[in-house]
């Protein structure tokens, strides 16, 4: 529901106030908590292809690197 107030707040100001209030809120709840409810289902789906992609990631950027070059650092080939 209060989703649905922000998303009238964000809305209204430029549409204006349609001319069933209570209705147009109620609707924009309900189609709000549908899509949330499709949204958790598809991550649920796909959860268990990303953790081992993160635990990769993780593990990669916990390994030692070599801190970064500045540009006076970097030698340069010289001509002659």
């Amino acid at each position: 529901m209060q989703d649905a107030l922000v998303r009238a707040m964000e809305t209204w100001p430029f549409t204006g106030v349609p001319p069933n209030p209570t209705a147009w809120i109620l609707q924009t709840a309900r189609n709000r908590a549908i899509d949330q409810t499709r949204r958790s289902g598809v991550w649920r789906g796909k959860q268990e292809n990303f953790v081992p992609l993160m635990e990769d990631c993780l593990e990669s950027g916990a390994s030692p690197r070599r801190p970064p070059r500045f540009e006076d650092e970097i030698p340069t080939a010289s001509c002659g």
